[in-house]
């Protein structure tokens, strides 16, 4: 532009010239149309030089503005960066990551804040681009790097602020399950140290209910053990402590070992408890019932006999008793012991029960015992007295078949003079003297014997042995007696009457062999009752007749 003076003296000076009438026309023709050539080069110069000083202008605006937003937007960007990078997550606790998370919104508005910043400044570098010609790869570098450092730092703000959400939502999620686990063990826990009332009947039923709610929280358990894994995987990919995640999965996961192990030993206790209170139950059980049933079996004994088989049987019987006593009195001394290992181990549900119990069972045995011991001595006493009587009745049984056949010695016949007769008279007199009133006390001992066994037999009791025995010892004596009776008749004085006296003599062997053969009942009297032996001739001739 400084030659453009210069430019219009000229031209000024072509146009003198031109109108100058001194100059030829050809030559005016020729200078008009070089002005007009330099006028239009100039004014197309003129023209193309304001237009490109315009364009510098406005590139070299937009380039200042650029430049400044630029500026201020990068070192802005720069210490978002470096704020981003400082604010790196150092502890995994929930109050910690809240409070990065709540640092990192503040920072994520403050990043959108300058979102308008970022596009003005990107808005104002294409501007600038658009206003250049050329040289335009450091600008357009600048955007591109510019650009790329903006998303970076957007995306890492969104995907940080995502990261902690996560983090705080599986933290949330953990703790509630830590909180409902724990809120489990400890009622697990403090239902197991209430119960510690071994009288109570009931209790093994509770602690299976505290082992069945104890191991509903083995699945909680396995999905904290899992979360708590997770985290702590995380937190070292943060690079962050865990440890207390770890420590609270582990505190639970012993907590809940020792919870079972002494739910475990518990029950253990309780069902070995419960099966030594069934077993001592079951033998006081058997032991009642067994005595009961030996009780009845005892009342249900018949009375003491009166014949040596059945006592004897008898004794068997009481014997055999005995030894059923003697059996459950083992079993009883087997409950006890039970119930005192069972008081030892304080298992024992009802110890004054259990002892009174037993007490009771002891009374009942020592009373059927001494029953039964008093019965066996009845027994063996009656046994003693009934051998003692029919050992006298056999005796006594012998004695008088022995006085019958010595008696048949003096039923021969009577002498044919009366030496003879005298002499039998006192044969027979020394006989009845010296055999047969010894007899007759042997037959009124055993009388008296036999009749006092009878006598004291209790109702219901068979006295049929011993009443025929006696009955037929007893008729035998009285036919003894009879036959003694006739003899010592015959055998009077009659040597004066002797034909008559023999032939009554003769009278009377024939009637005893007669009446022997004929049954008492016929006549219901002794022979002898029938017949008076007269003392002088005169009698003995009308007995004859």
């Amino acid at each position: 532009m400084s030659k453009e003076h210069e430019i219009i003296m000229t031209v000024n000076k072509g146009k003198e010239l031109a109108s100058s009438k001194s100059t030829r026309k050809n030559d005016q023709r020729t200078i008009t149309q070089n002005l007009e050539k330099i006028q239009k080069g100039w004014d197309r110069l003129k023209k193309e030089t304001m237009e490109r000083n315009t364009r510098l202008q406005t590139c070299q605006e937009h380039c200042r503005k650029y430049d400044k937003a630029r500026e201020t937007f990068l070192k802005w960007l720069s210490s978002a960066e470096d704020k981003l990078e400082a604010l790196k997550l150092t502890s995994f606790k929930k109050i910690d990551i809240d409070k990065q998370l709540k640092e990192m919104n503040i920072f994520k508005n403050d990043l959108w804040r300058h979102t308008n910043e970022y596009e003005s400044t990107r808005s104002l570098g294409e501007t600038f681009l658009a206003a250049c010609d050329k040289d335009k790869q450091g600008v357009t570098a600048e955007l591109r790097d510019m650009k790329a450092r903006w998303e970076v730092l957007n995306n890492a703000v969104l995907a940080k602020v995502q990261d902690l959400e996560d983090a705080s939502a599986r933290l949330n999620e953990f703790n509630d399950n830590i909180r409902d686990v724990k809120n489990a063990l400890n009622r697990c826990e403090d239902r197991l140290a209430s119960a510690d009332d071994t009288k109570d009947p009931k209790l093994l039923q509770k602690i299976k209910a505290i082992a069945e709610e104890a191991a509903k929280l083995e699945r909680p358990l396995d999905t904290v053990k899992g979360q708590g894994d997770g985290l702590c995987k995380v937190a070292q990919e943060c690079e962050c402590e865990s440890d207390h995640i770890k420590e609270t999965v582990d505190d639970l996961l012993d907590r809940y070992d020792v919870l079972r192990a002494r739910l475990d030993d518990r029950g253990s206790d309780l069902e070995a408890a419960q099966r030594g209170m069934a077993q001592f139950n079951e033998q006081l059980k058997n032991v009642s019932g067994d005595l009961g049933n030996l009780e009845d079996e005892f009342n249900g004994m018949k009375p003491i006999g009166r014949d040596i088989p059945t006592v004897k049987s008898q004794i068997r019987e009481i014997e055999n008793f005995m030894d059923k006593l003697h059996d459950k009195r083992a079993d009883l001394e087997a409950a006890a012991t039970t119930a005192e290992e069972l008081i030892r181990a304080n298992l024992a549900t009802d110890a004054r029960g259990m002892k009174s119990q037993l007490e009771n069972l002891g009374k009942q045995l020592a009373r059927l015992d001494d029953k039964s011991k008093q019965r066996e001595t009845e027994l063996h006493k009656m046994l003693e007295k009934l051998e003692s009587f029919y050992e006298l009745y056999r005796a006594t049984d012998e004695e008088i078949n022995d006085l019958v056949s010595k008696e048949k010695s003096f039923g021969k016949g009577i002498g044919g003079d009366v030496e003879s007769i005298r002499a039998q008279q006192a044969q027979f007199k020394e006989f009845r003297a010296n055999f047969v009133e010894a007899v007759g006390k042997e037959v009124d001992e055993c009388n008296k014997t036999g009749q006092g066994l009878i006598q004291t037999a209790p109702n219901g009791v068979s006295t049929s042995g011993i009443e025929k025995d006696l009955e037929k010892l007893n008729d035998k004596w009285n036919a003894l007696k009879e036959k003694v009776h006739l003899v010592l008749i015959l055998q009077k004085p009659i040597i004066e009457e002797l034909p008559l006296y023999i032939l009554l003599t003769n009278f009377f062997v024939f009637f005893f062999k007669f009446s022997d053969q004929r049954p008492r009942a016929e006549t219901g009297r002794c022979p002898t009752q029938f017949w008076e032996v007269p003392r002088s001739s005169r009698g003995l001739e009308q007995v004859v007749e």
